[in-house]
Parts: C-alpha cells; sequence; structure tokens
C-alpha cells in the first residue's frame, strides 16, 4: 500500500469551471472501485496512448463554511457550488510531493449538464445528546465525549457530496 500526504482536492465541473478546497476542509473521503480506462487513438500515422483513472463511486464530507472561503473561476464560493449543482465531473488530488492524480467520476445526464448519480446533503455535525449518552457505559460515554471535544467539525456545518452509479 502506498501513501501519500494529501494537500488539496480540486473538483472539475461539468461546464469546464473549477473550484479546490484545502485538506483542512475535509472530514472524510471515499474512492471506491478506482480502475484504469485505456484509449488508443490513431492519426496520421501515429498512435496515441491514453489511461485515466475512472471512479465507481466518490464520497466526500467537507466543512461547508471553509469550502465557501475558495471561489470557482466563475467567483462562485466552492461549497455553493457543489450544494446547488450536481454537476462534478472529475477530482484531481494535489499531495505534498508535487504530484497529482485525476479521477473522473461516474456521470449520468439525463437533466441537461448534471449528474444524475450525483446528490448532496448539508447537515449540523453535533454532538451526542445526554438521552444518548445516559444510555452507554459511563466509561464509553466519558470516551464519545473527549472524541467529540477534540472533533474539529463538531458543531459545523458538513456538506456530504455522493456519486455513484449504481445510485
Amino acid at each position: 500500500m502506498t501513501e501519500k500526504k494529501l494537500k488539496k482536492i480540486e473538483f472539475g465541473f461539468e461546464n469546464v469551471e473549477s473550484g479546490e478546497v484545502s485538506v483542512d476542509a475535509v472530514q472524510d473521503m471515499k474512492i471506491v472501485g478506482l480502475h484504469q480506462v485505456g484509449h488508443r487513438d490513431f492519426h496520421d500515422g501515429y498512435v496515441s496512448f491514453t489511461e485515466n483513472l475512472v471512479a465507481d463511486s466518490f464520497l466526500i464530507e467537507l466543512d461547508y463554511e471553509m469550502a465557501n472561503q475558495n471561489l470557482t473561476d466563475s467567483d462562485e464560493p466552492v461549497g455553493e457550488q457543489l450544494y446547488d449543482y450536481d454537476d462534478i465531473s472529475n477530482v484531481t488530488l494535489y499531495f505534498e510531493d508535487g504530484t497529482s492524480e485525476t479521477i473522473n467520476l461516474p456521470w449520468l445526464e439525463l437533466r441537461r449538464d448534471e449528474n444524475d448519480w450525483q446528490s448532496s446533503e448539508l447537515r449540523t455535525n453535533r454532538p451526542l445528546n445526554k438521552e444518548t449518552l445516559g444510555r452507554m457505559s459511563p466509561d464509553l460515554a466519558k470516551a464519545m465525549q473527549r472524541f467529540e471535544k477534540d472533533d474539529r467539525f463538531m458543531n459545523r456545518k458538513i456538506l456530504t457530496v455522493y456519486v455513484n452509479k449504481d445510485k
């Protein structure tokens, strides 16, 4: 297994705009079913070979306000773009070692310029209430409170964006 430290994520939108967020805004991310798709083109006696990474599904959870501190190419806050429009076509992961990987996401266009396989949800990440904590063992309740105290995403608006071709 190879690990690289993520620096930022750039979202490519269907209308050829893009917008990025720092890894500090990311609470969680999952890329499932990642595979390479190869293309061979022939033109004027030359064969060109291209390999693209494609994912079967993509999930990201972001701090909504932090994402909105960055703007897309058309000056729209990134969080609003992600929440209001279902049009992510790819993501590019930028790593601290200077490398990057672009991953194409599954796309089904039944509505013009929108991905019918994409959905988003906005919620506030709240601590467990006293009733729920009361049903836990005292040790577990104490551990959960400690965990919540150290959670930098607690009491923040969390944007979840999900793209899945099996939706």
